[in-house]
């Protein structure tokens, strides 16, 4: 595939998340003009208290959300797919945004609220513990093929899941009960909290992954060579695994399991710019971004007033991408 310049594609990009940024203010239940939420942004006091309740309260905190996980899971992928030399690695695929789900669950059965700190912290944790995990199938002893480290990946999150579920079922608790939708991806759940420490996350994470790209370019050429021209490669897979953690962890803890996100656009990010990380990292991160802004849009307006998973419609994005990779991988 001819691959499509940075400085084209990117503006490009970046004009049509701007536009689904305007049509998810503007599109629901409440539905306002393009020129009125523009002057709820610019003029608040001018508006009905409504209006503006509708757009500070309930969709800005969904947007900010939305960005977030979008920025996350691009950067969490691409790093995965880089420190791994696997072009499966999704933390969805491979049990971490299992683990990440799992950690706020235990945070709740704790009695630690849902979109808390603490929340964050104990799936930060969880989410750590499942990369360790899924190192040591993948690293140990003899490097693991692509597809048993997707085998490794999928049983780490069906065990996760199981757990989950296990936790969400059989407690007397309503809050835990409510996390049935959450559990399979939506941002109706965002508070103003919850998106500003996941974008705080996301932002922190993406940006020293940001920092770390050239290093990550020189790791592509094998970690011998890389070695030789000065990296660190020990020390570079301790940091790509905490910032991996912590990106898997702002995806996740407020807005559930959002599965294939990462994979499609960081698979159709590589296919137009290649593999060199910083072009990679922005290009992936603004079609993730885009798409989890259009599958939102979608979510709670194909069957309004439900508000449908997101998770459902990333996973019908993204299965499509896994299969086609699998098959690609098979023919070679």
């Amino acid at each position: 595939m001819t691959k499509v310049k940075p400085k084209i594609l990117i503006p490009a990009l970046f004009g049509f998340v701007i536009l689904a940024i305007l049509a998810n203010l503007s599109i629901g239940a409440y539905q306002l003009s393009i020129s009125e939420v523009v002057s709820v942004l610019t003029n608040p006091e001018s508006m009905s208290p409504i209006a503006t309740s509708v757009v500070f309260d309930i969709r800005i905190p969904r947007l900010i959300l939305g960005i977030a996980i979008g920025i996350s899971l691009a950067g969490a992928t691409t790093l995965m797919q880089s420190s791994m030399r696997n072009v499966l690695a999704d933390p969805a695929l491979l049990g971490l945004a299992a683990a990440s789900a799992l950690g706020v669950v235990v945070a709740l059965v704790l009695g630690f609220d849902f979109g808390g700190v603490a929340a964050f912290l104990l799936a930060l944790l969880f989410t750590v513990a499942a990369f360790l995990l899924l190192l040591v199938g993948h690293f140990g002893g003899k490097r693991a093929s692509a597809q048993n480290t997707l085998l490794i990946g999928v049983a780490l999150g069906a065990f996760f899941l199981g757990l989950l579920g296990v936790l969400a079922t059989s407690l007397d608790n309503p809050q835990l009960r409510a996390m049935t939708l959450w559990s399979f991806g939506t941002l109706a759940l965002a508070t103003q909290t919850i998106a500003m420490v996941a974008f705080t996350a996301s932002v922190i994470g993406f940006a020293i992954v940001w920092a770390l790209a050239p290093k990550m370019d020189l790791l592509l050429l094998g970690e011998r060579m890389a070695r030789t021209l000065g990296v660190e490669t020990r020390k570079l897979r301790l940091v790509s695994l905490l910032m991996i953690s912590l990106l898997v962890t702002a995806a996740v803890y407020g807005a559930g399991v959002i599965a294939f996100l990462g994979l499609f656009s960081v698979t159709v990010a590589r296919a137009l710019v290649g593999p060199r990380h910083r072009p990679l990292l922005l290009t992936s991160a603004l079609i993730s971004v885009l798409t989890i802004l259009v599958c939102d849009l979608l979510a709670r307006s194909i069957a309004a007033p439900i508000d449908l998973p997101i998770g459902f419609l990333t996973s019908l994005i993204g299965a499509p991408v896994l299969i086609f990779i699998l098959a690609r991988t098979a023919n070679d």
